[in-house]
């Protein structure tokens, strides 16, 4: 018996690519931090000064509201007073008729 030989394939040899290596870039943070630091004691100090201001504000807002209020319910007023006259109208029609009849 005769053996048939295996044909060996070839391997493809894969190319590596190289990766680039990336240049970390160093960051001064002791020097940025002193900075910020300093900022935000400055920040507070403005801070305190614009609450007090809104304050005042809002109380001005508070005083307009309850003038539109009373609007309002003036409103409310004159037309009960219609209703009144109305039914009152109604009332001396119904009597009226039964008078005439």
């Amino acid at each position: 018996m005769v053996t048939k030989k295996k044909k060996k394939k070839k391997k493809k040899k894969k190319k590596k690519k190289k990766k680039k290596k990336k240049k970390k870039k160093k960051k001064k943070k002791k020097k940025k931090k002193k900075k910020k630091k300093k900022k935000k004691k400055k920040k507070k100090k403005k801070k305190k000064k614009k609450k007090k201001k809104k304050k005042k504000k809002k109380k001005k807002k508070k005083k307009k509201k309850k003038k539109k209020k009373k609007k309002k319910k003036k409103k409310k007023k004159k037309k009960k007073k219609k209703k009144k006259t109305f039914a009152k109208t109604l009332y001396l029609h119904t009597i009226n008729y039964t008078f005439d009849q």
